[in-house]
């Protein structure tokens, strides 16, 4: 299920006091991207989001690129390909673009455990300059479509015939998404309260997700 909380970042010499959001997914169901609609609607305005996606493995394709649809309200989320090429796009999708924060600043965190429909959201998003990918490491990648072709003794054989590629036609497959920034050695805790202690003990890290 999504969670989230809102740190209150305190004013300095430089800024104003600030509101920076914190949400988690920790994986994607059918109603993973509904659960984020009325999470972003409860968190209401803020300075800046914060998606943490670490330890993320997929699940539900379809809520990964309706999720990226709250956020960009145009282009492609992610192409599927095989040898010859790209063959079909999955665009944003309507229902959910009429909501779309295109301006919040967004900053996606991620690690070795973040896969699959993770990385077609976190591509999506950074191929469209939407959101900057904050993390120590590349993204698992874990980028391939399979189907199972069943054999006349009952057993079966999975066989690869497509695989997913970023808007930038960059392929996911056994590399992953590479940060755009790395955190360094900060504790960044996977929880709401957790996350803002850091940061507001540390303002440091802050600056590491937002341009």
């Amino acid at each position: 299920k999504v969670s989230s909380g809102t740190c209150a970042i305190p004013a300095t010499e430089q800024r104003s006091e600030r509101a920076i959001a914190y949400i988690r997914i920790p994986a994607w169901s059918k109603d993973t991207a509904k659960q984020l609609l009325e999470t972003l609607k409860a968190v209401g305005k803020v300075d800046g989001i914060v998606v943490d996606l670490r330890n993320n493995y997929g699940g539900f394709f379809p809520s990964a690129v309706d999720a990226a649809s709250l956020f960009m309200n145009k282009g492609v989320v992610v192409y599927t390909a095989d040898t010859t090429g790209p063959l079909d796009a999955y665009d944003v999708n309507g229902d959910y673009t009429v909501f779309a924060d295109t301006k919040t600043p967004l900053a996606l965190l991620v690690n070795k455990g973040t896969a699959s429909a993770s990385e077609v959201f976190s591509g999506a998003l950074r191929d469209n300059n939407r959101a900057l990918v904050v993390g120590n490491e590349n993204t698992f990648g874990k980028g391939l479509i399979q189907t199972l072709l069943p054999l006349s003794d009952g057993s079966g054989v999975t066989i690869t015939v497509r695989e997913y590629r970023t808007p930038n036609n960059i392929s996911i497959n056994k590399v992953g998404i590479s940060p755009d920034r790395a955190y360094g050695d900060a504790d960044i805790p996977d929880s709401a309260r957790g996350f803002c202690d850091s940061v507001v003990e540390n303002p440091k890290v802050l600056k590491t997700f937002f341009r």
